[in-house]
C-alpha cells in the first residue's frame, strides 16, 4: 500500500501495482470519504472516527475495504461450491 496525503486528500495504490486499486479519498474533520477502485469494480468509502490522525484515519479506511472484499470473495466462493 502506497498512498501520499496532500492537504485533506489521500491518493495512491492499495494491495499491488497489478491487482490493486486505485485509492482517492478525501479526510475531512472525523470523516474519511472516497473511493478505492475503479469506477466499475471499485467501492465508495464512508467512515467516521473521532480522533485519530488522517493518515490513520486512511489507514482505517483501506482495512475495513480489505475485510469488505474479503467477505465478499469469501462469499462469491462459497456460493459457487454449493451450487455445483
Amino acid at each position: 500500500m502506497t498512498f501520499s496525503l496532500n492537504g485533506s486528500e489521500a491518493q495512491g495504490r492499495f494491495s499491488g501495482r497489478w491487482h490493486g486499486k486505485d485509492i482517492a479519498l478525501s479526510v475531512t474533520g472525523q470523516e474519511v470519504s472516497g473511493r478505492i477502485g475503479g469506477r466499475v469494480d471499485g467501492k465508495d468509502v464512508r467512515l467516521s472516527l473521532a480522533g485519530p490522525p488522517p493518515e490513520l484515519a486512511v489507514v482505517a479506511a483501506l482495512c475495513a475495504y480489505k475485510v469488505l472484499q474479503e467477505d465478499e470473495d469469501s462469499a462469491a466462493a462459497s456460493s459457487s461450491h454449493s451450487s455445483t
